[in-house]
């Protein structure tokens, strides 16, 4: 990340279990150009299923994040810093071959199936360089679980 976006990123741990199929990620952190922590996270769990192959979209028991952190900054010039690193993104990128295979259905939508998503006590900061007040959002718990309508549309497209 800092040769291709010139940020630095840091991960305490990363725990897979292939029998279960989950990845657990620890201590997420990544910096600004100035040092400045843009985003982190003290865990990201995500638990693959094998249902994947039969329901013809990517199929997961449970994503869950917690302790998720945002700083969202406008500048002067009026872009953000989100902007400044999606645009660092997008010129590091290779240009894509046009006849490429995606997992992509006939509209170009990717198909997804989490039956638990949960984010956990998240905080955004802002600092609005233009506003005269900065604000803050904070998040204790926010769970859904649900199965959603692309199960029944992946079962009766299949049928």
């Amino acid at each position: 990340m800092r040769d291709d976006l010139g940020r630095i990123a840091q991960i305490e741990k990363i725990e897979v279990n292939p029998y279960v199929l989950s990845v657990r990620v620890l201590g997420f952190k990544v910096n600004d150009k100035d040092d400045v922590n843009l985003a982190a996270f003290d865990e990201l769990f995500i638990n693959f299923q094998l249902s994947s192959l039969f329901n013809w979209a990517w199929t997961f028991d449970e994503v869950r994040l917690s302790g998720p952190y945002l700083y969202f900054e406008r500048l002067a010039a009026g872009e953000t810093r989100l902007d400044q690193l999606l645009a660092d993104f997008a010129s590091s990128q290779p240009l894509e071959p046009a006849n490429e295979e995606t997992i992509e259905d006939d509209n170009g939508v990717v198909r997804l199936l989490i039956h638990k998503l949960r984010l956990i006590e998240g905080r955004v900061d802002t600092n609005m360089e233009a506003a005269s007040l900065p604000w803050q959002l904070g998040l204790d718990e926010f769970t859904l679980v649900t199965r959603t309508a692309l199960h029944s549309e992946i079962r009766e497209h299949r049928a």
